[in-house]
């Protein structure tokens, strides 16, 4: 399968989860308090029957094992951040019968969104990212391709950043220090370095 329709179809996943949760958020008087796009269950079709558990020999991680899809894989069960925290979590994890590619299109900060090739700690992933302001804060929506056995695997997931405009001095400094100190693609790559297929 070509580059140009992987990056197609990573696109298409992250302008469908923002517009799912920009639908959530305009059903719900609180977005803050009753988060709707926080969900405990995994929102990909392919992760229905998931067992969540413990992982072992990483304290505060789980593992997400799937029945359907043979898909495993651990993630930080909280981010232990104040300024930065998951919407869409735990996160989805799928894998595509077609060998990996990247083609930068659009702009990752932009709403529309974009792909990009990015190298996380010595691994390739193409990075499709798009983003919504919603009720003060500003969603991110991520979606990182990789290669898996010649096959194409994916990890996504949502996070909230507070708008570090509306606190005090003191809480505005230390907002923008997180958020600027949080890196997506240090998260991303140690929840995909857990991926397993049975």
């Amino acid at each position: 399968m070509s580059k140009s329709l992987v990056s197609i179809i990573i696109g298409a996943a992250v302008v469908a989860a923002i517009i799912l949760g920009y639908s959530a958020y305009k059903n719900s008087a609180n977005l803050l308090s009753n988060n709707p796009l926080a969900s405990s269950t995994p929102m990909n079709p392919n992760m229905t029957g998931s067992i969540i558990s413990a992982a072992s020999g990483k304290p505060g991680w789980n593992q997400l094992k799937t029945a359907t899809s043979g898909i495993s894989f651990e993630y930080p069960a909280s981010l232990h951040k104040t300024y930065v925290s998951a919407a869409i979590w735990p996160p989805t994890a799928e894998i595509l019968n077609q060998t990996f590619g990247c083609s930068n299109t659009g702009s990752v900060n932009s709403s529309s969104g974009g792909t990009i090739q990015v190298a996380v700690n010595g691994h390739a992933y193409c990075e499709a990212e798009a983003k919504a302001a919603i009720s003060g804060s500003t969603y991110y929506r991520y979606v990182y391709a990789f290669p898996e056995n010649g096959r194409t695997a994916t990890i996504a997931f949502a996070l909230r950043f507070a708008n570090c405009a509306t606190y005090n001095k003191t809480q505005k400094a230390a907002c923008q220090d997180e958020e600027k100190s949080f890196s997506a693609n240090n998260l991303a790559d140690s929840i995909a370095s857990t991926l397993a297929t049975q």
